[in-house]
C-alpha cells in the first residue's frame, strides 16, 4: 500500500538510515495526543505534517512516500475520538478537549485494529505499530515553494476537512513529490463540494 509521511529535512538522514522509528513519547499535541510506539501516516496531509515538523526541528519540509504492509496499521487516535463523538453524541459531544484526550488515551488502539481502513478513508490518517524499515521508502522530496508551504500550514485534521479539502491536499503531495507542477496545483479546487 502506498502512503505518506511528512517530516523535516533535518530528520531525513536518520530516517533513511534507520527507518521511521516510533517515538517513545507523544510528539503530537495539536488534536488528540499520539500514543508511543506508533508512526503516523497519511494519504492526505503529508505536506501539512512536513510543515509542522519544520516548525519543531528546522530544515525544509519533506514528504516521504512509503510502500507498506497493511498488517501493522491501526486507526489514528483522532479518528477514534471523532467516532466516539459521532456514534455517542449524548455521552461525548460535550466533553472538554482535555477530557476527550484523556478518554482516548485510555483506549487501547490495538483492540480497534479493524477501524484502520475507516480511519484512512474518513480522516486520511492511520497509525503504524513499530518501526518502518528504510526499504519501505520508495522516494522522498524536500519542498520550499512558498505557496505550497503556506497553503499546507493550515490543515484541520477532521473528517469534515478531509471531505472538503482532502482532494487538494492529495494534490499537494503530488506537487511536493514533483508529480505535478505548482501551477497545476493552483488549478485544483480547494473544496470538494
Amino acid at each position: 500500500m502506498k502512503i505518506y509521511h511528512g517530516t523535516s529535512s533535518t530528520l531525513l538522514p536518520k530516517i533513511l538510515q534507520e527507518g521511521l522509528v516510533p517515538n517513545t513519547n507523544s510528539n503530537w499535541d495539536h488534536t488528540v495526543q499520539s500514543q508511543s510506539g506508533f508512526n503516523y501516516l497519511t494519504s492526505t496531509y503529508a505536506t501539512y505534517f512536513a510543515v509542522i515538523a519544520t516548525a519543531q526541528h528546522g530544515g525544509e519540509p519533506v514528504v516521504i512516500e512509503l510502500e507498506i504492509n497493511e498488517a501493522n496499521l491501526y486507526p489514528d487516535e483522532d479518528y477514534i475520538a471523532a467516532r466516539l463523538q459521532h456514534d455517542h453524541p449524548e455521552r461525548f459531544s460535550n466533553l472538554s478537549q482535555a477530557d476527550l484526550e484523556s478518554l482516548v488515551a485510555s483506549i487501547d488502539v490495538t483492540k480497534h485494529k479493524q477501524l484502520w481502513e475507516e480511519s484512512l478513508n474518513l480522516l486520511g490518517n492511520v497509525s503504524y505499530m513499530g518501526t518502518i524499515s528504510p526499504e519501505c521508502i520508495t522516494r522522498h522530496s524536500a519542498f520550499n515553494d512558498k505557496f505550497l508551504m503556506f497553503s499546507s500550514a493550515d490543515a484541520t485534521i477532521s473528517m469534515a476537512n478531509y471531505r472538503l479539502c482532502g482532494n487538494w491536499y492529495r494534490h499537494a503531495i503530488k506537487a511536493a513529490l514533483g508529480d505535478i507542477t505548482i501551477d497545476e496545483l493552483r488549478q485544483v479546487s480547494t473544496f470538494d463540494i
